[in-house]
């Protein structure tokens, strides 16, 4: 989903590569000539100039391999100005302050330890500023992968707000992240005359996300749960209009027969929220009540536990799946469907 929204928002930038780790959020490695409209990104958490990717040699030898790639990767320079300029923030002094992170997949001869500080004597040794690891929370963050045999470094541009974003003053128990919420009404194909459901929005975090990807023509949400309708109201705040929230059940919505576009939301997992017993009778009703709402060329995507959400139920509802999607949340695992009425034939 991120590589799908950085070729649409960046005007066909040219894909480099795509790693993937179990349990973890992945890398996009792209180039594009509008770096600057890259901080408006909301399916990434973090955003980075790549200074090096190169391949190393297996074993101990790789620690002498990323030591000096990081002692001589360029672009250093232009990495730093690209922040000022994107992120704000003062212009580069001759003397920085820096800590390593560090992420390695695959087997390894050495410790992840071991690997970060590799990385740390290279920087130390480079002749552009006068570098000083430090594990202050202003520091800069040269990121370090290694995966198998590959060696990617990077510096961190983006800061804390683009994971966790401003605007989310008010938490709820389960809240997603900023970026799958965005993530998920991706999966929607957002347009501009579209009516938006989440019909248990919780925070808000899905409706605000949809509606920093473009114009529609409505946001509608609802939770039977009070405080989430004002923790929602409250991250809202005065933006983002049109809109409604409302105090409701969403096994019976006040809304007509087809007469929304969208339908995008998380399901109670029985973790956070929701009881384990209760979802076996709970997932049809929902189903049923977001069938009935749905317009017949709409489009629904759906986060939920797979034990409970499954292709028969969606069926029996006259939906069909498009897409079914395996993913990771905070360590569980959960199940993504993209949904359509069967009658449909969505491009």
């Amino acid at each position: 989903m991120a590589q799908e929204e950085i070729v649409a928002r960046l005007g066909a930038p040219e894909i480099l590569a795509i790693r993937r780790f179990e349990g973890r959020a992945g890398i996009v490695v792209f180039r594009t000539e509008s770096p600057a409209e890259t901080a408006k990104l909301r399916t990434i958490e973090d955003l980075f100039a790549v200074l090096a990717f190169e391949k190393v040699h297996r074993g101990f030898k790789a620690l002498d391999d990323v030591r000096r790639i990081a002692q001589a990767a360029k672009g250093v320079q232009e990495a730093l100005l690209l922040r000022s300029r994107i992120f704000g923030g003062a212009s580069p002094k001759r003397r920085l302050d820096f800590r390593v992170i560090t992420r390695m997949a695959g087997a390894h001869s050495f410790k992840r330890r071991v690997f970060s500080e590799a990385v740390e004597r290279g920087i130390v040794a480079r002749n552009d500023y006068r570098w000083r690891p430090s594990e202050d929370d202003n520091a800069l963050e040269f990121w370090a992968t290694l995966l198998g045999d590959e060696f990617l470094l990077a510096l961190r541009l983006s800061d804390a707000t683009m994971r966790h974003r401003s605007y989310l003053v008010s938490h709820r128990p389960a809240t997603l992240r900023p970026s799958v919420a965005a993530a998920l009404a991706w999966l929607s194909k957002p347009q501009p005359d579209d009516i938006f459901l989440d019909p248990l929005c919780g925070a808000g975090t899905i409706l605000i996300e949809r509606a920093f990807l473009g114009r529609y023509r409505l946001l509608l949400g609802g939770d039977k749960a009070f405080d989430a309708v004002v923790a929602a109201k409250t991250n809202f705040g005065p933006r983002h209009k049109p809109r409604a929230l409302a105090l409701w059940d969403a096994t019976s919505l006040p809304l007509r027969d087809e007469s929304v576009d969208k339908i995008v939301t998380n399901l109670p997992w029985g973790k956070k929220l929701g009881e384990p017993s209760e979802l076996p009778r709970l997932y049809p009703c929902l189903m049923a009540e977001f069938a009935r709402v749905i317009r017949p060329t709409g489009l629904l995507a759906i986060l939920a536990n797979p034990n409970y959400m499954t292709e028969q139920l969606v069926k029996k509802h006259g939906l069909r799946v498009l897409a079914k999607l395996g993913v990771e949340i905070l360590g569980t695992r959960a199940s993504v469907f993209v949904l359509s009425k069967r009658m449909s034939q969505p491009s």
